[in-house]
């Protein structure tokens, strides 16, 4: 078959046309730092420069048989970090965020001696130098958005990472040739959690069998009774022998559950 270049450009154009890698935002959820001026939410997605959004990455096994080809399948997932790359300001208020906000991961700093800490309210401990911090003082949510060349803003492709904190920001690369070019700083991330506009939305529910951790709990909860039950002896009343059979009954019960 012929290329048909009228039907390409037909078949783009139905699709808004081919997406440009210009078109982006970040947005960083968190509040701003005591020692920058910049607000991480309004102001540091204009000095964003470049954005190597993460993808999607599945870890594989291999099953060998005699006399054929590896079986491959599914394992678990791999997360991939993100890495920005920030426009450095005269001022210097990008590098103070960001050296504020890995120093939160992990206090790297002996500016204040051995003994300086540092985020720490009054009258608190804070951090001493290398001591690590509290996961959810320093993670936050961050989003991207990938607009569309057709829309006027109301348009866009959005990847959303949550826990998201930066723990490697690069060196700075500086030289008396550099004077037409713009200083830069990229930062790499590790998050928790990830998900696209594009996913198909979990609807919560509760399975009517569980899985297999579900039914080896199950069924050690069901041995644990039984052999309290045996401990006890004898029943001492007529109560206590009912209330000794519906321990066990309902322990049953939450087992057979699985096989219903």
């Amino acid at each position: 078959m012929a290329f048909n270049i009228s039907k390409f450009k037909t078949t783009l154009d139905k699709y808004g046309g081919p997406g440009r890698g210009s078109l982006f935002e970040v947005t960083i959820h968190k509040a701003k730092s005591d020692n920058s001026a910049i607000d991480p939410q309004t102001e540091l997605q204009f000095f964003c420069q470049n954005a190597t959004l993460p993808g999607i990455s599945i870890e594989n096994g291999a099953f060998t048989a005699v006399s054929q080809l590896p079986t491959q399948f599914p394992l678990t997932m791999t997360s991939t970090p993100l890495v920005l790359t920030f426009m450095v300001d005269s001022d210097h208020q990008v590098l103070t965020f960001f050296h504020n906000w890995i120093q939160q991961v992990l206090n790297y700093s002996t500016k204040g001696g051995s003994f300086g800490a540092v985020f720490g309210e009054a009258g608190g401990d804070g951090q001493l130098p290398y001591e690590l911090g509290y996961k959810d003082d320093y993670s936050c949510r961050m989003s991207v958005k990938h607009y569309s060349v057709e829309s006027a803003g109301d348009k866009y492709y959005e990847v959303v990472l949550d826990n998201i904190y930066p723990y490697n920001v690069s060196d700075l690369e500086l030289g008396w040739d550099r004077s037409d070019s713009f200083l830069t700083v990229q930062v790499t991330f590790a998050y928790d959690r990830i998900w696209y506009s594009g996913d198909k939305t979990g609807i919560p529910s509760q399975r009517s069998k569980g899985g297999l951790l579900e039914t080896l709990s199950n069924l050690a909860g069901l041995v644990d009774v039984l052999k309290q039950t045996k401990d006890l002896g004898k029943p001492r009343s007529i109560q206590d022998a009912v209330n000794r059979l519906n321990r066990v009954r309902n322990s049953y019960e939450r087992l057979n559950g699985f096989f219903g």
